[in-house]
């Protein structure tokens, strides 16, 4: 008797599925090595001074974007010239730079922790933008999984967390809510883009960190920063270290998420950046024996019930499109 497998009988080995496997591998590594060095540049001290160059790190991050996106283009033959229109990318890349300023202006004000909490609900605004300014419409199933996830990441979170004192800021706080808020304008109207024009991910990558670059360069300059940043690493050289550990971390995990979002749309990518953290814990927790108690227990499961709802209701919806194209 012989047995024949083939890679469309396991759904595991499907290319989808390992495409989807490895984007979700490289963003969970680079973003999961870019957290661990802004925290090492935001939270540590050098000699006792505070690494407070926020400019600095924006600026830095989105030429090292805009870099490593020519590179791709290059080795993957893609012309840079694109049938979307500058002022599209110029909009876009508005509320991107806007974004990440608000967030990185934060962690002046809360731990890096609670920032990761309030950030793993991105996914929410992102579709409430997207039912009022994409006219994009979503099932209830889609709702519940979406909610589901982002409440166990938050329930997991705090209570892994707990030994920790965090002392939120309101104006923290308010400056996660306007980073959300400018999240939920990106993915609305990036999606419009991918509808109109469908621009390549690289693209996507090269223009809003390029326009981001050209709106940062005035504050950099303007700050002092430019000036500042030479002495600070000529110092401190571990800054420095860190700095292009940083960047690196950014740009490799741009191509990712790029990738995932010219792929899968907007809010998936939302939930994938936002099970990072989760997933990171989760591992930390196996690997190093920490205690399970009844709250982490019930996190986990959230999660678990939300990411296989998610799977569930794109898999319908794909079967409803194709049976309609049908009839």
């Amino acid at each position: 008797m012989s047995f024949q497998i083939t890679t469309e009988k396991i759904a595991l080995f499907n290319p989808s599925t390992v495409k989807f496997a490895l984007i979700v591998v490289g963003i969970y590594f680079f973003y999961g090595s870019y957290g661990v060095f802004k925290e090492k540049l935001t939270r540590r001290t050098y000699d006792g001074e505070k690494f407070y160059l926020t400019n600095t790190l924006m600026f830095l991050e989105c030429v090292c974007n805009a870099i490593a996106a020519l590179i791709a283009m290059r080795v993957t033959n893609t012309a840079l010239k694109s049938k979307t229109p500058q002022t599209d990318f110029a909009l876009v890349s508005i509320s991107y730079f806007g974004s990440a300023m608000a967030s990185n202006y934060s962690l002046r004000e809360i731990s890096y922790p609670t920032q990761v909490v309030t950030k793993s609900c991105k996914a929410v605004p992102i579709m409430v933008a997207n039912l009022i300014l994409g006219r994009e419409s979503y099932s209830l199933e889609k709702w519940i999984a979406v909610l589901s996830i982002i409440a166990g990441i938050i329930v997991f979170t705090l209570n892994t967390q707990a030994e920790e004192s965090h002392q939120s800021k309101l104006f923290g706080l308010f400056l996660v809510f306007v980073s959300l808020s400018l999240d939920g304008v990106t993915g609305t109207t990036q999606s419009k883009i991918k509808k109109a024009t469908d621009p390549s991910a690289y693209h996507y990558m090269f223009f809003m960190n390029f326009y981001s670059c050209l709106f940062l360069s005035f504050s950099f300059i303007a700050s002092g920063e430019l000036y500042k940043i030479g002495g600070f690493i000529t110092q401190y050289p571990d800054a420095f270290l860190h700095l292009c550990f940083y960047a690196l971390s950014s740009a490799f995990g741009q191509i990712f998420i790029f990738l995932a979002f010219k792929a899968y749309g907007a809010v998936r990518l939302a939930l994938i950046t936002a099970t990072r953290k989760f997933f990171t814990l989760l591992v930390s927790f196996v690997v190093f024996g920490h205690h399970f108690n009844l709250p982490i227990a019930f996190g986990i499961g959230l999660v678990g019930i939300g990411i296989y709802l998610e799977k569930h209701s794109d898999e319908k919806k794909s079967v409803d499109k194709k049976s309609d194209k049908k009839n």
